[in-house]
């Protein structure tokens, strides 16, 4: 039988996922279509770019606001070890774009393919933002944009200076691979 540790919470805080409810991919859409009533047609076939960024450093921060506030047992214990070893990447930015996902995508498919002191490398193969998008304008959603704007977003609140590439899905699906590369702390943890 396994040994368990009731006085330690190791899942996601009910409270984070409420807090982020107001990103959900679907809610967001409905919000950005009502923005866009009433605009010309050109609106229409493309999202606007401006909105896609603004909505991901928006959810970025709030995410790692929630992932602050709200700290279960996994987070406790990674930032000791990082303390005590001064490795911070790629486990903290990892935590706090887990919580992004599982609050606002929890259907998406994303795995970990690399994770180590050097390099973050995730894919993203089935993406509802991207379906959503693709069901909502006519032109080729912009939705890479968006998720390079949140990594580029996370490494900023955290201080780190990150290479961040964006790959064609290898296993040839229509998804996103990407990669950070870890380049130094720009300012102290």
């Amino acid at each position: 039988m396994a040994r368990v540790y009731p006085e330690y919470d190791y899942d996601l805080a009910d409270e984070i996922i409420s807090g982020l409810q107001e990103f959900a991919v679907q809610r967001w859409l409905d919000s950005l279509v009502g923005q866009l009533k009433g605009e010309s047609e050109s609106k229409k076939a493309a999202p606007d770019i401006q909105l896609l960024r603004s909505y991901a450093r928006d959810l970025m921060k709030k995410a790692i606001e929630m992932g602050n506030k709200y700290k279960d047992r996994t987070a406790e214990v990674m930032e000791a070890v990082a303390a005590r070893t001064g490795i911070y990447f790629p486990c903290l930015p990892q935590r706090y774009l887990e919580i992004c996902m599982l609050a606002t995508r929890p259907e998406d498919k994303w795995k970990i393919n690399e994770a180590n002191p050097a390099r973050f490398v995730f894919t993203v193969s089935e993406c509802t933002l991207r379906r959503a998008l693709q069901e909502r304008y006519e032109s080729d959603p912009s939705c890479r944009e968006l998720c390079l704007t949140m990594l580029s977003t996370l490494f900023e609140e955290l201080g780190m200076e990150v290479e961040i590439e964006l790959e064609q899905d290898p296993a040839g699906n229509k998804g996103c691979r990407f990669v950070s590369l870890y380049k130094g702390m720009n300012r102290n943890i």
